[in-house]
């Protein structure tokens, strides 16, 4: 993330993929860092907001409310701007393609090979020298983080579920009892909160308050289907690509030789003629 203001830097990270946890640690280690920010400016990605369109068959009604960075931000009173396209984010995509050049290539000077390595260098030395030698002064418009707001709360996966007559919960394929407290002998057809974190923790909530906890088993079902798609991609085989050469009889060959010939035709005709009108110039 860059500061639109200062030119400055406050959290970057290197992560093996793309997510919509990995977007939620580097927001929340920036407002962690130098607090609430105004409003954050982002490309049209899917874990920022949802492009998609219904059709006949798929109904995306769920999918068009906010995705779960804009809610957690809308939490947070921060508003968030999409652009249109890549030259609208001018200034970040002149910094990426600095992070693209001079970044890597520092890595490869100093041996680097890993993600820890990478995100140690980053922090300990290249930013560091990077907002020493391109930030500039500017009036700070962050404001404190506000008591009671718990980010864990609000920086994770939330959803819906209704309680069953039996006070359980289920969630991506994990059963959750609820236990009788001072807030009500029994949830049983009410609705609650369910927020999964980054490390698989999972809190219910009922009127902001926690009533039950628990971890997500290794078998849910997103799990699950995230290790088949990893078994698949493991599975694929690279095959050389073989250059096929067309026998001299191919059509294609014949098609290309009477091209040529055309040619060699028109320029004879073409130096034959210039040769005729010299010969009458010089007569």
């Amino acid at each position: 993330m860059i500061d639109d203001a200062t030119n400055e830097i406050p959290y970057a990270c290197l992560l093996p993929q793309d997510t919509t946890f990995a977007n939620m640690h580097v927001i929340r280690r920036t407002i962690e860092i130098k607090g609430l920010f105004m409003s954050l400016y982002v490309d049209k990605a899917s874990h920022f907001k949802t492009t998609r369109h219904g059709g006949l068959h798929y109904n995306v009604n769920r999918e068009q409310t906010d995705t779960q960075i804009e809610r957690a931000l809308g939490e947070l009173g921060i508003t968030l701007i999409t652009a249109n396209s890549p030259q609208a984010k001018g200034r970040v995509e002149v910094t990426f393609r600095l992070f693209q050049d001079r970044f890597i290539k520092e890595m490869r000077l100093a041996g680097i090979s890993n993600y820890d390595e990478a995100n140690r260098f980053l922090h300990d030395k290249f930013l560091p020298w990077y907002n020493a030698k391109y930030t500039h002064e500017a009036e700070s418009a962050y404001m404190p983080l506000p008591i009671g707001k718990n980010l864990d709360l609000i920086f994770c996966i939330k959803d819906y579920r209704k309680v069953r007559n039996d006070n359980t919960v289920s969630f991506n394929g994990h059963t959750i009892q609820i236990l009788p407290s001072k807030i009500k002998r029994s949830f049983a057809r009410t609705w609650v909160n369910v927020c999964l974190s980054e490390d698989q923790n999972i809190c219910l909530l009922y009127n902001d308050k926690v009533i039950a906890t628990s971890i997500l088993s290794e078998n849910n079902k997103s799990t699950g289907t995230e290790k088949k798609i990893e078994e698949l991609l493991n599975h694929r085989e690279y095959v050389p690509v073989k250059i096929i050469k067309p026998h001299q009889d191919h059509p294609w060959r014949k098609i290309i030789k009477r091209e040529i010939k055309l040619q060699q035709n028109k320029k004879t005709i073409l130096n034959s003629r210039g040769k005729i009108n010299s010969i009458a110039e010089g007569t």
